[in-house]
């Protein structure tokens, strides 16, 4: 009996914690109390459902000692539908915005420009571990020769953003001076070609041999090899 009182008690806490979150927020919404807060709206009313929650909540230890047996399995059935379709309102909502999220971000991805990045491995360069990478966004993959052997995969649209986000950290540098290791003096330790497809002509294209002395002083023309090495980690 004990038991059964105790699981009854859980299940009310719950329902009064939903319906006090469902009644706050909605008189908050309707007092306008976020307008003209702008992104900031959503985690007012968030933050005022909440409040409603803990208030719902602190009724219980009340209604453990002045209730008893079918008048608290009632007061149970009267919060709990109304708890439960929140709760499933609730749910509903949030899977609607994750698909809604998720769709936006595939978007955004199809809206990067084409690119292409081929890496290849200087002769000064002993422990890079790999020969060439290549990566194409206009495919969406991915290859990499290693040891007279190769794998490939398929990019994905994070790793996209990844890539394109260190060709533009580089073509910083190359935009200002198109040839910024011509005087550094040593061996290559990386030959890089890219190709962008910009959305307006003319495209961005750069080929660049890189010298050790010269990544010590443009440390970002390293970025789109630092952004490989999780592909090139994955076939090492």
């Amino acid at each position: 009996m004990q038991v059964k009182r105790t699981i009854t008690l859980l299940a009310l806490g719950l329902s009064l914690a939903l319906c006090g979150f469902g009644a706050v927020a909605w008189l908050a919404s309707r007092a306008g109390v976020a307008e003209g807060q702008g992104l900031a709206g959503s985690a007012i009313i968030l933050g005022y459902g909440l409040l409603g929650a803990i208030g719902g909540l602190s009724l219980v230890p009340l209604l453990r000692r002045s209730l008893q047996g079918q008048a608290l399995n009632r007061l149970l059935v009267i919060c709990g539908l109304p708890a439960t379709v929140l709760l499933g309102t609730l749910i509903a909502a949030w899977l609607m915005s994750r698909e809604a999220t998720q769709a936006h971000l595939e978007q955004a991805y199809a809206n990067l420009p084409p690119f292409r990045l081929t890496l290849e491995r200087g002769p000064a360069d002993g422990d890079a571990g790999f020969e060439r990478f290549e990566a194409d966004w206009g495919a969406a993959s991915y290859r990499v020769l290693y040891e007279g052997r190769h794998c490939q995969g398929r990019l994905t649209g994070p790793d996209a953003v990844a890539l394109l986000t260190a060709l533009r950290e580089a073509e910083g540098v190359l935009y200002k001076d198109a040839a910024p290791c011509g005087g550094s003096a040593g061996e290559a330790v990386l030959q890089m070609t890219f190709l962008i497809a910009e959305k307006l002509p003319p495209e961005t294209r750069h080929e660049v041999t890189i010298t050790g002395a010269c990544l010590k002083q443009y440390p970002a023309l390293g970025s789109p090899y630092n952004a490989s090495t999780a592909f090139i980690t994955r076939c090492l």
